[in-house]
């Protein structure tokens, strides 16, 4: 996701994709969904409604890793390409495996 420096003097971090892959990815989504790189569960970061409706188009799904700041920049990469974001919203955690 973003590739900013690390002031800890540690390594950068890595993330699967750079700032402009990430909005591109979620532009062209009707639904984004994070996914847990530790233990797989889904969470929906945009299209909750689409979702609902039973109607969910394109889907884009992005691994996230929650020990680090990912979920907060997935979130805003959302509002920044969509204008909206549904991470933290009830219901937001979704089964797909039905």
């Amino acid at each position: 996701m973003s590739t900013g420096a690390d002031t800890t003097g540690g390594s950068p971090p890595t993330h699967v994709f750079t700032d402009e892959e990430l909005i591109e990815r979620i532009r062209s989504a009707d639904v984004v969904i994070g996914v847990n790189a530790e233990s797989g569960e889904e969470v929906v970061y945009y299209g909750l409604e689409a979702l609902n409706r039973g109607t969910p188009g394109k889907v884009a799904k992005i691994p996230v890793s929650y020990a680090t700041d990912e979920p907060d920049l997935l979130a805003a990469a959302c509002v920044t390409a969509k204008g909206a974001c549904d991470y933290g919203k009830p219901a937001s955690s979704v089964r797909t495996d039905k």
